[in-house]
């Protein structure tokens, strides 16, 4: 009881933070309040408004990843994690095995194998790195086996803002 209450109280700094300063910052941070809230329709607004307003691939990647994969099941958004996704690889000219393998992570947590499969061909094509090569490898065999990737580290762990 006492987590929900203090979960409330912090709804209340970040609307009066975003109040006075709508900052992608303090948007993302409400925005995470009200996901644990479960105020899902208004703190998915939020977050994308914070995805048109990043200035950097990687705040993007996060993001996209943390939804897709980094959070808990229950938690995830698959498809918050594929607009963050698009338009990290609208900013990085679809260049990046990185960012094409986090939009193809992204596709999967949706259930959208083929497209999750054919982005991720497209990172292994564009890969340089021959240690990021076999990562790439395995996460193809895992979408060609209709599954999503299990969760990371952070697995069980609520959104976060985008940074």
């Amino acid at each position: 009881m006492e987590a929900v209450q203090e979960t409330k109280r912090l709804e209340k700094l970040y609307r009066l933070n975003v109040a006075e300063k709508p900052s992608r910052a303090n948007k993302g941070e409400l925005a995470s309040v009200l996901w644990i809230l479960d105020q899902h329709v208004e703190a998915r607004q939020l977050y994308l408004d914070c995805i048109k307003d990043s200035t950097t691939a990687s705040d993007l990647n996060f993001f996209a990843m943390e939804m897709a994969q980094m959070l808990s099941p229950e938690d995830r958004d698959p498809d918050l994690a594929i607009e963050a996704a698009f338009e990290l690889n609208e900013m990085t000219g679809y260049a990046h095995p990185m960012y094409l393998d986090t939009l193809a992570t992204s596709y999967a947590s949706k259930g959208d194998f083929e497209k999750s499969i054919n982005w991720q061909l497209k990172a292994i094509e564009l890969n340089t790195n021959a240690g990021d090569g076999s990562l790439y490898e395995e996460n193809l065999q895992i979408f060609r086996a209709g599954k999503a990737l299990p969760p990371q580290d952070g697995y069980g762990r609520k959104p976060r803002s985008i940074p």
